[in-house]
């Protein structure tokens, strides 16, 4: 069984980035990659805040599903709008379209953030995602995509390459 200790100096690691102690922690016991938090929140979506390509490839590496949900049905690829993490994600099998319990897919997701959403958005379809798809109430990332001159270069993007 993973000691609480445990679990929350793995914690610490990766909302700090500190590869080394995930690495470490990971190697006196290999569980972590795969806790749940008492919430119900995978420890592997904690990535989401502090994303780090070599953390994701680490816990992969020790069992972490790139598929594994919150119970709002979302993936990583919801949570996260860093590129390098999205890129990552892809490379070790995460579904780029997968939807949430709303029907959206990870694109759909980043639609509201000005901060982070042009660029994963951009990340997502650049590695396959498709744009076309339709959440349950029939938005899409379009749809879903501020007014603006950013956003309309990015749906023009997304349209004639599609």
């Amino acid at each position: 069984m993973t000691h609480e200790t445990d679990l929350d100096q793995f914690c610490s690691a990766l909302e700090n980035a500190d590869v080394s102690a995930a690495r470490a922690l990971l190697l006196r016991d290999p569980r972590l990659a795969v806790a749940v938090l008492p919430d119900d929140w995978p420890v592997f979506l904690l990535q989401s805040v502090y994303p780090k390509a070599e953390i994701i490839d680490l816990m992969i590496e020790h069992g972490a599903n790139p598929n594994v949900r919150n119970a709002r049905g979302e993936t990583l690829l919801h949570l996260t709008g860093d590129p390098d993490a999205i890129r990552k994600l892809v490379s070790v099998g995460a579904d780029i379209n997968a939807l949430d319990h709303q029907g959206h897919t990870p694109m759909m997701a980043h639609a509201p953030y000005p901060e982070t959403g042009p660029d994963a958005i951009y990340t997502l379809w650049t590695e396959g995602a498709d744009s076309t798809i339709e959440g349950h109430d029939g938005e899409t990332v379009f749809t879903l995509l501020p007014e603006g001159a950013l956003y309309d270069q990015l749906r023009h993007t997304l349209s004639g390459n599609n």
